[in-house]
């Protein structure tokens, strides 16, 4: 079997965890291959919750490999959480952990903390990640092998390039999202390191032709935590509160309250180009039930959003399983998505819940 990647196509917080978490199943390794403890991944699974914040969405499940790659900074207290909070090992599957992530030290938490102005700027998560990668880029960074015996000092890379020439399928799991890319996002206001598909190929070694899809995932609105151009948040408090309580909107890693805005198609579909997109994921469609209409952005006039009613559609979505039973304007509004991207939308999330997944037409 061929091997895919997860990406998110915004600001992050897309819902890429219980993507990745659905799609585990069909796959023998799943891989994290970016970013740090500053993106929480939330799963659930009937009534446990869990947030991971380094480790990919695979240890959940049994005898999976979960590999953390070269990419990934280490904060060591959140990696044991982690291990602890999910119980990796239980299931009989294995953790390996690159010899050359990059590792935070208090250093780098206390640098991107306090009164730091550029991260209060940004709005950071203040986790270090930063800084650690800063230190990296200044080649004064410590590394992982630098603090483990050699036994312990895995290649992940060649890990990987041998499962798959094996024939073993791979799942690479991303963080954050398109619009948070170190250079194609929101500069200065993104991330510290590249949050697209092709960010796998470089840092994990990667042969191009071994991957058969790239997943983008998106919402069914848009969210985004901390500062910087939002350019369809919604002005309507009453609405965004709304909106906010019945997504359950609030940083996983923070818990601080995500800003809300209407979908904007046109970023969308340059996210879906700078990734080569294959297929769309459409998570929180359940949020948007019960409105009569909404809006979409489908072009900018002098530099701003020029938005599109959507009739909306009414009642519990929750538990349909099957793409007819969606509701008309429901099916109508991912025909739309669709088109305007050119990419085909395989799966709809209707809850929070593992199984709560709709394929696509």
């Amino acid at each position: 079997m061929s091997s895919a990647i997860v990406v998110g196509l915004c600001f992050g917080d897309e819902g890429k965890a219980r993507v990745v978490d659905y799609l585990a199943k069909d796959f023998d390794v799943g891989c994290r291959w970016n970013g740090g403890p500053n993106a929480g991944h939330t799963i659930i699974v009937g009534q446990q919750k869990y947030v991971t914040h380094l480790l990919p969405a695979t240890v959940l499940y049994s005898n999976k490999l979960s590999i953390i790659g070269p990419g990934v900074a280490i904060d060591l207290a959140v990696l044991e959480r982690d291990l602890i909070e999910t119980g990796a090992g239980s299931l009989g599957n294995n953790v390996i952990i690159d010899k050359n992530c990059p590792m935070i030290e208090q250093k780098h938490k206390d640098a991107d903390t306090g009164d730091n102005p550029l991260s209060k700027k940004i709005g950071t998560t203040g986790r270090g990640v930063g800084p650690c990668f800063a230190d990296q880029a200044r080649r004064s960074g410590t590394r992982y092998k630098d603090l483990v015996d050699e036994p312990a000092q895995a290649d992940t890379s060649a890990i990987i390039h041998h499962a798959m020439k094996r024939g073993k399928s791979v799942l690479f799991e991303g963080a954050q999202g398109t619009l948070l890319d170190n250079i194609h996002g929101t500069y200065p206001f993104v991330t510290s390191c590249s949050t697209l598909a092709g960010s796998v190929y470089s840092s994990m070694g990667v042969n191009p032709s071994y991957i058969s899809d790239v997943y983008g995932v998106f919402k069914a609105y848009t969210t985004r935590v901390g500062n910087g151009p939002f350019p369809t948040e919604l002005s309507h408090q009453p609405l965004t509160e709304k909106l906010r309580m019945a997504g359950g909107e609030y940083g996983a890693t923070t818990g601080r309250p995500r800003r809300i805005g209407w979908l904007d198609l046109v970023e969308l579909k340059r996210a879906c180009q700078l990734n080569n997109v294959t297929k769309l994921v459409m998570t929180k469609a359940d949020v948007l039930s019960g409105m009569p209409a909404f809006f979409v952005c489908e072009a900018y006039e002098e530099g701003f959003p020029a938005y599109a009613e959507v009739p909306g559609w009414s009642g519990d979505i929750s538990n349909i399983r099957h793409y007819a039973g969606f509701p008309y304007n429901l099916r109508k509004y991912i025909a739309r998505i669709e088109d305007f991207t050119g990419v085909p939308i395989v799966l709809i999330s209707t809850g929070p819940e593992r199984q709560q997944i709709c394929r696509g037409a």
